[in-house]
């Protein structure tokens, strides 16, 4: 098994990869305008940016598929099937994301990350869920690598500046070990990778950022004035 980074840059295309620092820059600002635009109470919005946010970046990760047809990507339940959360395979990588409150974080943990990692009590763990006695036989997740060969990536995101949810500060690949305690290798800083796209990316943050503060603006005349 090659170093984490190596392994990743060989199963992650360059194009792919500037398109996950893309991601979030676009999922920020896209919940953002969702969450000011939507006629919620100022108490209600912090709450609903963070479920909004998560949502839809699952949703662009899913749809990753579509333009890189070489990559699988699958809504997954977490081992206690109460939640979905988004997996990226290409080669013997396995990605997800998670929104982090500082760049050097590592994620929360959770058994499915330990068991993308592969952790064995989280491996045993997802055998044990995934187990149908009426019908005897093991649901395998068969577009995973087996859990020798995996290597296991994670997308962390996340604000600098306190009230600026609209502009991610980082965007970074990280590489856990089996028990989400420590990074095992160095990560990708993608803002650094690709910096030249760093600026669009901001400018195109700042056009619609802009045009939220247009729409409150003009909602807050129409009330005024008693058209709303």
């Amino acid at each position: 098994m090659k170093e984490p980074r190596k392994q990743f840059n060989q199963d992650f295309s360059n194009e792919l990869q500037a398109e996950l620092l893309r991601l979030p820059y676009l999922c920020y600002k896209d919940s953002k305008n969702e969450v000011d635009t939507g006629g919620y109470e100022n108490e209600l919005i912090p709450e609903l940016f963070r479920s909004v946010r998560r949502t839809k970046m699952d949703n662009l990760l899913f749809r990753l598929q579509f333009r890189f047809p070489n990559i699988t990507t699958r809504l997954q339940y977490n081992i206690s099937h109460n939640c979905h959360h988004a997996v990226v395979i290409s080669g013997n990588t396995i990605l997800t994301s998670s929104y982090v409150q500082n760049p050097d974080d590592l994620p929360r943990d959770a058994l499915f990350r330990e068991f993308y990692a592969g952790n064995d009590e989280a491996i045993q763990c997802q055998i044990t869920f995934d187990y149908k006695p009426e019908e005897n036989i093991l649901k395998v997740l068969d577009y995973l690598p087996l859990p020798d060969e995996r290597n296991y990536a994670v997308l962390i995101h996340g604000v600098v500046e306190k009230g600026k949810n609209y502009n991610p500060g980082f965007v970074k690949i990280i590489f856990p070990n089996p028990s989400l305690t420590r990074i095992i290798d160095e990560g990708i800083d993608l803002r650094i990778k690709y910096a030249s796209i760093v600026n669009d990316l901001l400018a195109e943050t700042k056009d619609i950022k802009d045009n939220i503060t247009d729409n409150i603006s003009i909602k807050l005349n129409k009330e005024q004035k008693g058209l709303l």
